[in-house]
């Protein structure tokens, strides 16, 4: 295969970080979390996927968040880059799946599960037949 510069991927000729930019950064993990987030805005929202960067920003900071997951998005990253972003429909639900699984790490998310499991154990929630009759829906 003869090497074309026009389809290396984007990752490869603008990196999401540099090594000097890492190297002289006084806080190269903030330096990056901006420049992934920055990339995610860019193409999720091309992709039209809907997703929040401050959930998102706040699940990668989660001690608690795996290993693995962070791996899937690199290599779903350098998959979209590699295809110019233009996804097939399951790896565009893969990689949506995979921001929704990095922000369900966010502390505040996972307080307002508990504060809602806890409350439906107490029986303080409302149907979606309730909600429906109370506000018209249908």
């Amino acid at each position: 295969m003869v090497y074309n510069p026009g389809m290396a991927s984007q990752t490869t000729l603008n990196p999401i970080i540099s090594f000097p930019e890492v190297l002289r950064a006084r806080k190269p993990k903030a330096l990056f979390e901006t420049r992934l987030i920055a990339l995610l805005v860019k193409r999720l929202n091309e992709l039209a996927i809907i997703w929040s960067p401050k959930a998102f920003r706040g699940g990668l900071n989660n001690p608690q968040l795996p290993h693995m997951l962070l791996r899937k998005l690199e290599s779903l990253i350098i998959l979209g880059e590699n295809l110019n972003w233009q996804l097939s429909k399951p790896l565009k639900n893969e990689l949506d799946s995979t921001i929704e699984d990095i922000e369900t790490f966010n502390p505040p998310f996972i307080e307002s599960l508990r504060r809602a499991s806890a409350d439906i154990k107490r029986g303080k929630f409302i149907t979606q037949r309730e909600l429906e009759k109370r506000y018209g829906i249908k």
